[in-house]
């Protein structure tokens, strides 16, 4: 004779449920976003020597501005430059290539990387000219990769 049956109900009552909750599909599972193609394009990440990313502000062709301006990197990192707007066409030169050769420049459209293969040492600073155009119009700034540790 059962002296529980209150007791058993709760088991089987939980067991139920597990078993309708492993086997049904998911559908309230709400899965987050993509992450945006274009990182500058909703606000500036955080820095990383090892993962430089480069915002350049493009709204304004006029007063065209990077962030971070002074970006550190460590040997062999890829920097990746982004404009905000995500629209137009980038183009970086550096003056040497302590940090980062020319050659090694991909640009595509609002994008460009390069990795740090210079000979440079560390704190070795390297002066760059990022340049936007778009529209027949056309901005710069001249910032700054210096070699991290």
């Amino acid at each position: 004779m059962n002296r529980c049956p209150i007791q058993n109900a709760l088991v089987f009552l939980a067991a139920a449920i597990l078993v309708s909750c492993s086997t049904s599909p998911d559908h309230n599972v709400i899965a987050p976003p993509p992450p945006p193609v274009n990182p500058c394009a909703t606000s500036v990440p955080l820095p990383s020597s090892s993962a430089p990313i480069v915002c350049v502000d493009d709204r304004d062709l006029n007063h065209v501005a990077t962030s971070p301006y002074r970006v550190w990197a460590k040997k062999n990192a890829r920097v990746n430059w982004y404009t905000v707007t995500g629209t137009g066409q980038i183009d970086i030169a550096f003056e040497d290539g302590q940090c980062v050769n020319n050659v090694d420049l991909n640009c595509s459209g609002s994008q460009c990387d390069a990795p740090v293969k210079g000979p440079g040492g560390i704190g070795t600073s390297c002066k760059y000219t990022v340049k936007v155009k778009r529209g027949g119009s056309e901005g710069s700034e001249d910032p700054i990769v210096i070699i991290d540790a």
